[in-house]
């Protein structure tokens, strides 16, 4: 028998040999299959795989092939020949063998370095992507922060009225800001009153389990002191015993007052979302300053009531004026202004802007005081002079005006409001878009009015005259969209009120 044809019977054996020092857990298991599966070439008595570390055979080798690559060193092959001659022709074929498993075994360490590698890279990466993912989530939370406190001090600059100020923080802190809830309360400062009602001063700073807060809310006249909440996107009132749903804490902030009115800011929170110390210290910190420029936005909407308060009164004095000198006037500035407030309205005005016209309004013929009240109160047919005298009501009252600095063109409402969109009017003869749109509903108004009433020099022609002078020079003289509005107030429950007219079927 000759070599080739014996070593294709060993071949078989060697390679899942190969294979097994792969698959095998142990390695030394790995290595006895590999070492019976060698004793079969022809000559040898037994063969043993000697690995580094190992100990070393008992009877010395007649044959070993070192078992290595060109980087490692892994042992060597040891074999006891019987028969030299017949294992001769199979010294090349073992010494491919033995790099084979040298291959193998390289393969098999490099793999499993890899494993331990990626291993420990995994450790790394997870514990790198909880670090990303929290940082992620604290400055995504922080942003919220930052984004409310940036909406609610919009708000106290867009906000006209306290109702306006405090829902606008009260819906920065829940839709920017991400909380479950937002609301003000606000308690009497004197120690009598607040001991009846609960004192928002004994929270205040603290952060608060739901139940404490439902039962300190349970107080009688408590719930009454509530302004608003929001709560999962909707505003809504909360009565005593409320639940409030996704949330365990409610942070209490207090917002300074020099009123008679203690306030605490409260907002509730999952307490969960905020992980770590330094997160909630942030999230303290940035309401705190939102309660104080909460604070500061109440005080001065309070301020600037009372001034407006002022002014308004101020306004009212001024347009009574007039009347005191010209009897046929008294009421007729007043009339006009709520006239021209409900046209206002239907054009769907906001309310400063109504406020604005109604306040013109109710000093539109100021300028009447430097007219003789001679030529107010003639009870004939003026004279060109004098009714070119008259007319100079509106340009003086304007000149008077234009020194106070009103919140409204006030002035220039007055000054215009005897303009005609088709230039006929006075004093400047101005047309179409160059009127001030307040302008455009005080001489619609003011047309309305007169036509209604009496005058020194006829009676009164009634409302269904002064409907059919608008309608007539509707678009011409007068604006229409501002007649349409005048005509849509003839159906409102005002009408009877406004205009002196019987809305009964």
């Amino acid at each position: 028998m000759n070599a080739p044809s014996v070593s294709a019977t060993i071949l078989g054996p060697l390679l899942v040999a190969l294979q097994a020092l792969e698959a095998f857990t142990t390695l030394t298991s790995a290595a006895r299959f590999v070492e019976r599966a060698i004793s079969q070439v022809p000559g040898l008595t037994s063969a043993r795989l000697c690995l580094v570390g190992d100990t070393p055979g008992r009877a010395s080798p007649v044959e070993h092939f070192n078992v290595e690559t060109a980087h490692r060193a892994f042992g060597r092959l040891e074999l006891t020949v019987a028969d030299p001659v017949a294992f001769g022709p199979y010294r090349t074929y073992l010494t491919n063998i033995a790099h084979a498993i040298a291959t193998t075994l390289e393969n098999r360490q490099v793999t499993s370095e890899l494993s331990v590698t990626n291993a420990l890279l995994g450790e790394v990466n997870q514990s790198l992507e909880e670090r990303v993912s929290q940082r992620t989530q604290e400055i995504e939370l922080t942003n919220s922060m930052l984004r409310a406190l940036s909406v609610g001090n919009a708000a106290m600059v867009h906000a006209h009225t306290a109702e306006e100020l405090e829902l606008g923080v009260l819906k920065a802190i829940v839709h920017a800001g991400g909380f479950v809830g937002a609301w003000l309360l606000s308690a009497p400062a004197t120690a009598d009153q607040s001991a009846s009602r609960g004192d928002v001063r004994e929270l205040i700073g603290e952060s608060v389990a739901i139940p404490h807060v439902q039962q300190w809310l349970m107080a009688p006249g408590i719930a009454d002191s509530v302004q608003a909440i929001q709560l999962e996107g909707g505003i809504v009132g909360i009565p005593a015993g409320r639940a409030i749903p996704l949330a365990d804490t409610v942070l209490v902030i207090g917002v300074p007052s020099q009123q008679p009115f203690q306030h605490a800011l409260c907002v509730a929170t999952r307490e969960s979302r905020w992980t770590s110390d330094p997160l909630r210290a942030t999230r303290n910190e940035l309401l705190r300053g939102l309660g104080e420029d909460l604070a500061y936005g109440m005080a001065r909407q309070h301020a600037e009531r009372r001034v407006h308060d002022a002014l308004t009164q101020a306004i009212v004095a001024l347009g009574s004026t007039v009347e005191l000198r010209d009897p046929y006037t008294a009421g007729h500035q007043r009339r006009v202004s709520e006239i021209a407030g409900a046209i206002a309205e239907q054009l769907g005005w906001a309310g400063e802007a109504i406020e604005g016209v109604r306040l013109a309004a109710a000093i539109h013929d100021i300028g009447k005081v430097a007219i003789p009240s001679e030529i107010l109160t003639k009870p004939g047919r003026l004279t060109d002079l004098e009714m070119a005298l008259l007319r100079t009501h509106s340009e003086i009252g304007a000149s008077v005006l234009r020194r106070i600095e009103f919140p409204w063109p006030i002035a220039a409402i007055i000054e215009q409001h005897h303009e005609r969109l088709d230039g006929s009017g006075y004093p400047l003869g101005l047309m179409k878009d160059d009127i001030n749109p307040g302008a455009r509903v005080l001489m619609v108004a003011d047309v309305a009015e007169a036509m209604m009433h009496a005058r020194p020099y006829r009676g009164g022609l009634g409302l269904d005259a002064a409907v059919t002078e608008l309608v007539q020079r509707r678009g011409t003289a007068y604006d229409a969209d501002v007649v349409d509005a005048f005509l849509a107030t003839l159906s409102t429950p005002q009408a009877a009120i406004l205009y002196d007219v019987d809305q009964t079927p």
